[in-house]
């Protein structure tokens, strides 16, 4: 029995469901090529939209047999290619029909694998992959510098783009002037993450913006009201307890606050700036006691992750132990090789180029 091009033609575009491609079931099966386009999901999604379907009909109908049958997986349809992109990263957008198709089942597929968690109706998901879809059809007669996408894939680009300028990779030109609209964009529809990136990317400076200390803690006060992200209060913290918006005068009861935060959640830069407050007195009662505590306790924890290959700020710990071990147990020698421990880490992780790691080195160096 033949199953012709016509008829998975139909099936493709969900005209028909996956039972009635198989007319005979007594006979065996040959299916001939018929390549899965764009304007069949595209049809699949009108459908969706204009009838009442519910994702367990469409997952048995259609979606299982395309996509996770291991019978039919892969030999209903041929799928658009993709082809290799010469001197490109990969950047979160979507170049050719084969990535466009790729996305749309990851996004069909989200309901499978996390058995329909969070993943909302059948509906919203069509409406979400046409636009999509219309956003590509669009895109491929513009410039990338005018490429137009829902905000999940703009997202995605922004998340792209930043581990590389963390990473210190070169970024051209076209894509910094997109990374900068659409993390404009996303934060004009108050997205927690994008305000994020671009108050990190203000912070201390950046090859993307100058540094403002200003814009810096104003985006991020934004982003932590929407999403209290741990990292973002230590951001904060920092930038209370330098006084850097405040013309250099501390903040430390704001300080406070978001050092605990971080503290709670684990933030090992969080934990020693929490206890440097109780070292020196600073908006907390003065108490050597507490510091010398909190700083053991962090050492255990921060040692053995960077044995294991984990760099938590261990230089900072490593100083401060030696400090604890030099000033409130008054061992000069055995504080000297928790310094050498700080030296050797702060001249591993001086390649990162992190803001403030020449003050530590700074540090470390008078302490030895």
């Amino acid at each position: 029995m033949i199953i012709t091009e016509e008829l998975l033609r139909s099936f493709a575009r969900y005209e028909i469901a996956f039972e009635d491609l198989h007319i005979d079931n007594t006979k065996s099966i040959r299916y001939e090529d018929y390549e899965l386009t764009l304007e069949d999901l595209e049809a699949v999604f009108d459908r969706i939209l204009k009838e009442d379907i519910g994702w367990e009909r469409f997952c048995e109908e259609w979606l299982i047999p395309v996509w996770w049958d291991e019978e039919t997986a892969g030999m209903l349809f041929l799928f658009p290619m993709i082809p290799e992109r010469e001197n490109s990263f990969y950047d979160g957008l979507p170049y050719s029909d084969g990535e466009v198709a790729l996305r749309v089942f990851a996004e069909l597929n989200r309901y499978i694998v996390f058995e329909g968690k969070d993943c909302g109706e059948l509906r919203d998901t069509a409406s979400y992959l046409k636009e999509l879809l219309r956003c590509y059809r669009e895109n491929r007669n513009r410039e990338l510098i005018d490429w137009d996408y829902p905000d999940s894939i703009k997202k995605n680009f922004v998340m792209a783009v930043y581990r590389r300028e963390l990473d210190h990779m070169q970024i051209d030109e076209e894509r910094r002037e997109l990374f900068k609209r659409y993390l404009d964009e996303l934060i004009d529809h108050k997205d927690a993450y994008a305000m994020k990136v671009k108050g990190d990317l203000h912070y201390g400076g950046s090859s993307f913006y100058p540094c403002d200390w200003n814009i810096c803690r104003d985006l991020l006060e934004r982003s932590f009201e929407l999403e209290q992200d741990p990292y973002t209060a230590n951001s904060l913290g920092y930038i209370y307890y330098y006084g850097r918006c405040n013309n250099g005068v501390p903040e430390y009861d704001k300080a406070f606050k978001c050092f605990t935060f971080g503290y709670i959640h684990h933030l090992y830069e969080s934990a020693y700036k929490l206890a440097d407050m109780y070292k020196g007195g600073k908006g907390v009662p003065k108490s050597m006691e507490t510091y010398a505590s909190m700083i053991e306790d962090l050492y255990d924890y921060a040692l053995k992750d960077f044995c294991e290959g984990e760099d938590k700020s261990f230089a900072d710990v490593a100083l401060r132990m030696g400090s604890v071990v030099e000033d409130f147990y008054e061992e000069p020698k055995d504080a000297y090789a928790y310094y050498l421990q700080a030296d050797y880490a702060i001249k591993k992780r001086s390649k990162m180029g992190y803001y403030g790691d020449d003050k530590v080195a700074g540090h470390i160096g008078e302490a030895l």
